[in-house]
C-alpha cells in the first residue's frame, strides 16, 4: 500500500511573518508527495457603523480590489521560494471573507494535515480589538496547525 505525502495549507499575506512562515517550509524536508497549498485571503474590516454617505463602505470596495489585484504577485514569490522543495507539489488559491474562517474551512475543503499560519505577534490589546488568525486557526483547524513568530514578536 502507498503512502501519500502530507497536505500542507500555508497562510501568506505578504507581511514579515507570512514570509517567515514560507521560509521555515523552505528548510525542511518534506516527504516525498506532498502537496503545498499557498492559500491567501483577500478581506478588509466591514465598517461597523453605518454612515449615510456609504464612503465607508466604497473604501472597502476599493480595499477589497487592491488585495486582488496584489494576490498573484504575493503567490507567486511564495511558491518561488517553495519550488526547489524536491517531490512537492506547489499550488496557489486566492479565498475572500474572514481570514480565520476562511483558512479553516480550507483546511476542512482540502483535507489538510497541517495548516502553517504567521503570527503577527500583536498584543493581547490589538488582539482583543482585531481577533488574532493564528488564535482562530489554532483553535478551530480539523488538522495540526504551526503557527510562525516573527522574531520581533510582541507576544514573547
Amino acid at each position: 500500500m502507498a503512502t501519500r505525502g502530507m497536505r500542507i495549507l500555508v497562510a501568506v499575506d505578504g507581511s514579515p511573518c507570512s514570509a517567515r512562515a514560507v521560509e521555515l517550509m523552505a528548510q525542511r524536508p518534506w516527504p516525498a508527495g506532498s502537496e503545498v497549498e499557498l492559500a491567501l485571503v483577500v478581506h478588509t474590516r466591514i465598517p461597523l457603523v453605518p454612515e449615510p454617505t456609504l464612503t465607508g463602505f466604497a473604501l472597502h470596495e476599493s480595499a477589497l480590489e487592491e488585495q486582488r489585484a496584489r494576490a498573484p504577485e504575493i503567490l507567486g514569490h511564495a511558491q518561488q521560494r517553495l519550488a526547489g522543495i524536491a517531490g512537492v507539489t506547489i499550488n496557489t488559491t486566492i479565498l475572500e471573507g474572514d481570514p480565520g474562517k476562511a483558512l479553516v474551512a480550507e483546511a476542512v475543503r482540502w483535507n489538510a494535515d497541517l495548516v502553517v499560519v504567521g503570527s503577527h505577534g500583536h498584543g493581547a490589546l490589538t488582539r482583543a480589538l482585531l481577533g488574532s488568525v493564528s488564535h482562530h486557526v489554532a483553535f478551530h483547524a480539523p488538522c495540526s496547525v504551526e503557527i510562525a513568530r516573527c522574531p520581533e514578536s510582541q507576544d514573547r
